[in-house]
């Protein structure tokens, strides 16, 4: 399991200047394997809320994400590194409760790069930084770019 709290931004052209981030959460599951005793392959599934402030007015995005971490496991140590692609699947997009899902793609790309630290055998603490690469606007250049704390739990 994998739980965060996101702390949105925006970056992006015209209408980028108004918006602001908002706490969101976070949360699903995530397999991993072992490619050798340093490097590690997560695979996770997540519903992943973007919440913003546009001039006063809520502006939310829902989302199924799909990232894919390489982490580096320092030896002999608690902590370790990760970077990756994510893939999201567009749930639902509404501004001040009016849907705008027309006028959002379905799916966005981007990039996580994270550090975290295995703090018991079966949890870890880690944080990351996510940055998109597509609008998620079809009208304004805008794209999702968040900074996550996350807390995971092995079973």
């Amino acid at each position: 399991m994998h739980y965060s709290v996101l702390v949105p931004h925006s970056r992006g052209g015209d209408g980028a200047d108004n918006l602001s981030g908002v706490l969101a959460v976070n949360g699903g599951g995530f397999v991993g394997f072992d490619i050798n005793e340093t490097i590690h392959i997560t695979m996770s599934v997540t519903y992943t809320g973007r919440i913003y402030s546009y001039d006063d007015d809520p502006i939310s995005y829902e989302y199924i994400t799909i990232p894919v971490d390489f982490e580096y496991r320092f030896p002999e140590s608690p902590f370790y590194a990760f970077l990756g692609p994510e893939l999201g699947f567009l749930l639902s997009a509404e501004l001040d409760g009016e849907d705008i899902s027309n006028y959002t793609p379905g799916t966005q790309f981007g990039f996580n790069i994270g550090v975290g630290a295995k703090i018991h055998k079966s949890i870890a603490l880690d944080a990351r930084y996510y940055k998109g690469f597509s609008s998620v606007n079809d009208h304004v250049d805008i794209y999702h770019s968040s900074l996550l704390f996350g807390l995971r739990y092995f079973y």
